[in-house]
């Protein structure tokens, strides 16, 4: 067989040479590698027109949800059939059964599973009973329905054998509502020969078409199992394995369903607080808030969501960062309210290990101080709309004044448009009311940002994002601009990518966040999946070499800013699920004034150095598990060796201890050439006694400052979706006098969910 690279590959390649000179590495590389790839391009397969189907069975006595399966009902419900592999061996049989059957009444979806194995039961694989439990470290099965039928968003409940449970709202295949949270209940059985699982999902947690009068009604169904002991990945309606189970266009039919009409779909959580805290200057103060949370589907494509006094006591709290970048870090959302419908809000860049970020909209500029502390809301709404042709959303929220901010209001507008079968048009519009400063001389203000943005699957392989922005304020008009287009190659063999995006120096999203400013930059990059069981070891399931590049030049000049060209030559993943890599780090840096990591100072100038980088990680599934990365080369003018540890252990799913040692030892850095270790010490744990009573907390310590965090949260889901919570939040460090200072708050909170 003659191999011969895509035709497209040479005006790339010339296109990429003439962008800049700097960037001959990488096209060498990519015209060595190419080729090989090609031979492969065609296991990518468009959805077929025949879809597997099945029936859900009309029940009048609704299962008793125990994992049991002992209900004639189950018996008499048609198999939904044969899974086939998606991953390793894509179409080929799997290697143990699993046999699906679905069962409705007045009430709501059942669904059972039964997943044939011969493993014993103690080692099917569950590291740990979180909600929303990392999906991939665990065997799971996962259920996605499309109720409108629109193959392009589904709504996601996965299940452990554990009978931990995860609910996800999909979107296009590319964005997630992760903290969306359903309710339906689940229970599983696990036994020598496999394990069950059987769940109920109530008419009025999902969304669907009403049924028409005549015609065929179906949904859209798949069904993923992942066995982590062989790390085999199969599915009920078959899905390349380039692209994610979560691909509505590929998903089956669930025919013979006769849901209600939607009802009144309305949810009330109200919660009451109780809070004592001890300041850094040794004062005590204690409160008490009530408050309380209503989500109404208004018809089946509209949620309102109402938010009163509103509270973030049950949210994680940050983890400690030692920034060595000249750019801020964007530390994840974390609060519920926010986070439920994120994606809808959400258009932006995010490149992978980017130090560039526009977000024209980001939940985290609410609500907190710069120093990430809450500030106190009266209170929000959101209205969103998703339907087969378009999506809306509103979102209104008030910020109380305290005595050191002002209040503020924020009114977030978002709407998209589905164009064809793939393709998505849609805009934002944010606008701030900033009150008049606690000192009343400082005048209120308001400012804007503006956004257009498109998503385009121009194929079964390529798809394109691209957005445009422009923020201003009512006392300077318009002040900024930023704009970026992303497009992606993914087949199963061949994973490829070329961004571009500019940013001018006014552009400032006062309620998003943006990573630089002023800067034109460039993201290539590319990285083959080469399998072969003829010629890789054993052990290794896919070598997937390739290389990672970043260009920053100032857009006010011109000039080069910062470049990155990460040379991935060993890139491995194991048959297990762990993963080996090793990657050269060329890296040049225009500094113009001077920059301070970590207490170091660094002149400005030029300068190019290399590292050597190593990341290592085990099956993650199992009862002891780490994730190492080790990295040594030059950092400005000196040297830094850094050493990233983690260490997981999980005897059983009730339990994990998970400690992390970060260390970056600096040789001859900065002005004074200094030699200085910063390390920064973790641990986290877990204890659970089912899936719905758990105590977790963390600690965290840094030696730059001595400064440490410690948290500490009960949880109990006493009834679906109401929760007691007991949460214990210290933080200690130094004064600027350097006396020992500690901060301390704890926390009981009770909330209570009634679905009418």
């Amino acid at each position: 067989m003659v191999l011969v690279a895509p035709r497209w590959v040479c005006p790339f390649a010339a296109a990429l040479l003439k962008k800049s000179p700097a960037m001959k590495p990488f096209v060498l590389f990519l015209l060595l590698l190419l080729p090989t790839a090609s031979a492969w391009a065609q296991a990518l397969y468009a959805p077929p027109a025949n879809k597997p189907r099945v029936a859900a069975a009309f029940t009048a006595t609704p299962p008793v949800i125990d994992g049991k399966l002992d209900e004639a009902a189950w018996a008499s419900a048609t198999s939904a059939g044969r899974f086939t592999q998606q991953d390793p061996d894509q179409g080929a049989p799997v290697h143990f059964a699993t046999d699906v059957r679905l069962l409705y009444d007045a009430r709501g979806l059942y669904l059972a599973a039964i997943c044939h194995d011969t493993i014993k039961r103690h080692q099917l694989r569950a590291p740990d009973l979180r909600r929303d439990f990392t999906l991939f470290d665990h065997d799971f099965l996962l259920i996605c329905l499309d109720g409108f039928r629109d193959e392009r968003n589904a709504m996601t409940f996965a299940i452990n054998p554990y009978g931990a449970q995860r609910d996800v709202l999909i979107f296009d295949a590319t964005l997630a509502d992760v903290e969306w949270d359903g309710l339906w209940q689940v229970r599983t059985q696990r036994t020598d020969s496999g394990w069950v699982a059987e769940c109920a999902i109530p008419w009025e947690t999902l969304r669907y078409a009403p049924k028409p009068a005549t015609g065929d009604y179906a949904w859209g169904l798949n069904i993923t199992r992942l066995r982590r002991a062989s790390n085999e990945k199969s599915t009920w309606a078959p899905v390349p394995r380039a692209l994610s189970p979560v691909r509505m266009d590929y998903a089956g039919l669930l025919t013979g369903l006769n849901p209600p009409a939607p009802g009144l779909n309305l949810r009330v959580q109200p919660f009451a607080l109780a809070a004592a805290e001890k300041g850094a200057d040794g004062s005590r103060r204690s409160s008490v808030k009530v408050g309380g949370e209503v989500k109404w589907a208004l018809t089946p494509e509209t949620v309102l969501d109402l938010t009163v006094n509103t509270d973030f006591a049950q949210a994680d709290a940050d983890r400690k960062i030692n920034n060595l970048s000249r750019f801020s870090v964007l530390f994840p959302e974390r609060r519920q309210f926010f986070l439920e419908n994120a994606s809808l809000f959400s258009p932006g860049l995010t490149p992978r290990a980017s130090s560039l970020r526009i977000m024209p909209f980001f939940s985290r500029a609410i609500g907190l101080n710069a120093d990430g502390q809450p500030l106190p809301f009266d209170g929000g709404a959101r209205l969103v709309h998703r339907s087969a042709t378009r999506n809306f959303g509103a979102l209104l929220v008030r910020q109380r004044a305290t005595d050191a901010e002002p209040a503020n209001m924020y009114y977030v507008g978002r709407y998209s448009q589905n164009v064809g079968a793939q393709h998505k048009i849609g805009g934002l519009l944010t606008v701030r009311q900033q009150g008049p400063g606690a000192d009343e001389v400082t005048p209120g203000y308001t400012s804007f940002t503006g956004a257009a943005d498109g998503f385009f699957r121009l194929g079964t392989k390529v798809s394109l994002s691209t957005m445009a922005s422009a923020t201003g304020a009512s006392r300077s008009g318009l002040r900024g601009v930023a704009a970026y287009s992303d497009l992606r190659y993914d087949a199963n063999h061949l994973s490829m990518w070329w961004a571009e995006a500019v940013v001018t120096r006014q552009y400032s999203p006062e309620s998003g966040f943006v990573g630089r400013r002023d800067v034109v930059a460039t993201l290539p990059g590319f990285y083959l999946i080469l399998r072969g069981k003829s010629w890789l070891p054993g052990w290794l399931r896919s070598y997937e070499p390739g290389i990672h590049n970043e260009y920053y030049h100032q857009a006010s000049t011109g000039r080069l800013l910062e470049s990155s060209n990460r040379f991935f030559l060993f890139d491995g993943i194991t048959q297990r699920g762990g993963s080996l890599r090793y990657y050269l780090n060329r890296v040049y840096q225009q500094l113009d004034e001077p920059f301070r990591p970590l207490g170091l100072v660094i002149a400005p100038g030029r300068y190019t150095y290399y590292s050597h980088n190593v990341e290592a990680s085990s099956d993650a599934s199992r009862r002891l598990s780490y994730a190492a990365v080790l990295s040594s080369g030059g950092y400005y003018n000196g040297w830094l060796n850094s050493v990233s540890l983690t260490v997981k252990l999980a005897p059983n799913p009730h339990f994990f201890l998970q400690p992390s040692y970060l260390l970056n030892d600096f040789r001859g850095v900065g002005t004074e050439t200094t030699t200085r270790r910063v390390a920064l010490y973790g641990l986290e744990s877990r204890l659970a006694l089912n899936p719905r009573v758990q105590l977790s907390g963390f600690y965290q310590r840094n030696s730059i400052d001595a400064s440490q965090v410690v948290n500490l949260r009960f949880a109990w889901e006493y009834r679906p979706l109401s929760f007691l919570y007991l949460v214990l939040n210290e933080q200690g460090y130094r004064s600027t006098t350097g006396e020992p200072v500690t901060e301390r708050g704890l926390i009981g909170k009770v909330s209570y969910l009634k679905q009418f």
